[in-house]
């Protein structure tokens, strides 16, 4: 979720013979991770969607486009970086698993992260084994962060520590 120019999903596609299905909620990016994809010899699922979780029911979501790339999400709107919103199509969480039976998520979703994990029972009998995820305090704050951690923890979850500080956390389930 949140695939960037989709370096991350390109590697995860060489490592597995393509067995991704990563979403941009920016449009914008698509042709240019479609094209990077192409350089890099993969090929695999790319949809211009954002991931929801159970007990949301709107038919589109509100994404703003910022002039970094980096800084667009559904979360967040920095004066002066946003130079679009536009409106995108949800996909709830359990179509996915019910679907493609995901083992792994990857997820850099730019503040997002607070309502996928706000109510994690979607991880409850999920196929998922480990998760890597962007926390950003700097826009839901350190408690939000320790919330998520925490409650993905008591889904079975367990967190790899790190030597070091950083957003960027990986759990495992045993």
């Amino acid at each position: 979720m949140g695939t960037g120019l989709g370096f991350n999903a390109i590697f995860c596609a060489k490592i597995n013979g393509g067995k991704v299905v990563s979403f941009e909620g920016n449009s914008k990016l698509l042709p240019i991770i479609r094209g990077n994809m192409k350089k890099n010899g993969v090929d695999f699922e790319l949809r211009n969607q954002i991931v929801i979780t159970d007990g949301t029911s709107e038919t589109h979501i509100a994404f703003n486009i910022a002039d970094e790339f980096w800084s667009s999400s559904s979360k967040t709107s920095i004066p002066g970086k946003i130079t679009e919103t536009v409106q995108v199509t949800p996909v709830p969480i359990r179509e996915i698993f019910r679907q493609y039976l995901p083992t792994y998520l990857l997820i850099d979703i730019e503040g997002g992260e607070e309502d996928i994990f706000d109510k994690p029972a979607f991880l409850e009998n999920a196929p998922i084994q480990k998760i890597l995820l962007e926390l950003h305090p700097d826009i839901i704050g350190e408690q939000k962060c320790s919330d998520i951690i925490q409650k993905i923890t008591d889904q079975g979850f367990t967190l790899k520590e790190s030597a070091h500080p950083s957003p960027v956390v990986y759990f495992y389930r045993r």
